[in-house]
C-alpha cells in the first residue's frame, strides 16, 4: 500500500520514518497525540505558524522525538488518454499476425491512465515554519512507478536541495541494460525453419544499452542477431531448388521520446540500423559444355553484403520492481536496399534475393523486451 511505499522510499534515502495514517492505527502513540497531529495537519496553511500554539509544537518534539513533521497527500483521478490509433493498430496487427497478443491488445482499451498529484510538506517544529514543500503533478498508466518516482524526488530534495538530481531516470538511475526479441510475421517469405504463415515468425535477439538524457529523452546503442532463410523465385525452377540461408548481424543507434517520464510509460523510438549478412545458397548455373551442349552446374553463393535502414517504434514499458522493466511495442521500418529492379523485366540477382528478404523482414516488427536498471 501507499504507506509501505513511503517507508521503503524514505529508508532508501537515509530517512527512518514513523508513519501515522488515517487507515493504519497500529502505532505506539496515544489516540490523543494522533488527534492533535491530525488537527495540526488540517490547520496548516500560510498562516498556520501564526495562530497555532507554540507550546503544543514543543510537546510534539518531545513526544515524537523528532523536530520535523512530514505531511504527504496523494490524489489520483482517472483520465482517458487519446491513443486510439496506436490501440487500433496494435489490435489489428495482433488479430492478423500474432493471436497470442490479442488479449493484451483488448486490455489496452480499458481505462487505465490516471492524473496524479503528490503534495509533500516538511514542517520544522523548532523554528515554527516550513522547511520544505513540493507538489508534483504527473500522468501514469495504472502502475506504482510514478508514485514511487515522485516520492523519491521529494525525499532526495530534503537531504540535498541543490543536487542536480539525479532528477533524471527512474529513482535517479539512468543506465538501462535491455534484451529484446523482435518478431516479424513470415507471411510471404520463409522463416528460419522454412515455414510461412500467420503463426510463423522470424525473430532476432537484440541486446542494447539505453541512457536517460533528461525527463523526456534517452539514447542508446545495440546489436541484433538473426538467422533466417530466403527463396529465389523464377520461371526456371531448375536453377533454384533449395532455400538459401542468411546470418545477419546488425548495429543500431536509437533515440527515444517518452510521453511521461523517461524511461517509463509510452514512448516513440527512432532507430538507425546497419546490417551485415552472410548468405549461403546452393544454386545451378546454366553453362555450356564441350560439344555445344548446355547443362546446369552447381554453384555456391556466399558473398557477404550489407544494408541499412531506419525504423520507428511505438510501445510501452513499465517497472515490475525497483530494477526490472518489461515492455512491448510495434515498429515500421524502411530498408535502403532490397527493392530489386523497378523495370519488372529483369530477374533479381542472387544478392538482390537476399536483400529483398531483409527488406521484407525489416518492414514490420513486434518488440518484446526485458531490462535491468542497476544505476
Amino acid at each position: 500500500n501507499f504507506e509501505k511505499m513511503i517507508e521503503r522510499v524514505a529508508k532508501k534515502n537515509g530517512i527512518t520514518p514513523i508513519i501515522m495514517s488515517n487507515s493504519n492505527f497500529d502505532t505506539n502513540f496515544s489516540y490523543q497525540l494522533r488527534a492533535k497531529i491530525h488537527d495540526f495537519g488540517m490547520s496548516l496553511n500560510r498562516f498556520g505558524e501564526i495562530y497555532y500554539e507554540t507550546r503544543d509544537l514543543e510537546n510534539y518534539t518531545k513526544e515524537l522525538n523528532t523536530p520535523y513533521l512530514n505531511f504527504i497527500t496523494f490524489l489520483k483521478t482517472p483520465k482517458t488518454v487519446n491513443t486510439p490509433n496506436y490501440k487500433f493498430t496494435h489490435t489489428l496487427m495482433s488479430s492478423i499476425f500474432a493471436f497470442p497478443f490479442l488479449p493484451i491488445s483488448i486490455y489496452q482499451w480499458t481505462k487505465q491512465t490516471y492524473e496524479g498529484e503528490l503534495n509533500f510538506l516538511v514542517y520544522d517544529l523548532n523554528n515554527y515554519n516550513f522547511a520544505y514543500s513540493n507538489s508534483i503533478n504527473f500522468r501514469y498508466e495504472n502502475t506504482k512507478d510514478f508514485e514511487k518516482e515522485a516520492l523519491d524526488e521529494s525525499f532526495k530534495k530534503i537531504n540535498n536541495e541543490e543536487s542536480p538530481y539525479k532528477k533524471y531516470g527512474y529513482q535517479g538511475k539512468r543506465l538501462l541494460f535491455r534484451l529484446e526479441a523482435n518478431l516479424s510475421p513470415a507471411l510471404f517469405t520463409p522463416n528460419r525453419y522454412g515455414k510461412t504463415g500467420a503463426m510463423n515468425f522470424d525473430y532476432s535477439f537484440n541486446p542494447n544499452i539505453e541512457f536517460v538524457l533528461n525527463k523526456k529523452w534517452s539514447l542508446g546503442v545495440g546489436m541484433s542477431f538473426l538467422e533466417t532463410k530466403f527463396e529465389c523465385k523464377e520461371d526456371n525452377l531448375e536453377r533454384y531448388q533449395n532455400l538459401g540461408s542468411l546470418d545477419v548481424i546488425g548495429y543500431s543507434f536509437f533515440v527515444k521520446s517518452y510521453k511521461a517520464i523517461a524511461p517509463l510509460g509510452y514512448y516513440y523510438k527512432f532507430q538507425l540500423d546497419y546490417f551485415t549478412y552472410t548468405p549461403n545458397l546452393i544454386w545451378r548455373d546454366l553453362v555450356e559444355i564441350p560439344g555445344g551442349y548446355w547443362d546446369y552446374k552447381e554453384r555456391v553463393f556466399n558473398e557477404k553484403g550489407y544494408n541499412m535502414g531506419i525504423k520507428m517504434e511505438y510501445g510501452k514499458v513499465f517497472f515490475i520492481n525497483d530494477y526490472f522493466q518489461i515492455g512491448a511495442g510495434c515498429s515500421l521500418g524502411f530498408a535502403f536496399k532490397g527493392w530489386g529492379s523497378f523495370s519488372g523485366f529483369e530477374d533479381p540477382t542472387n544478392p538482390e534475393y537476399a536483400e529483398i528478404k531483409l527488406r521484407k523482414l525489416y518492414t514490420f516488427g513486434i518488440n518484446l523486451n526485458i531490462g535491468i536498471l542497476p544505476f
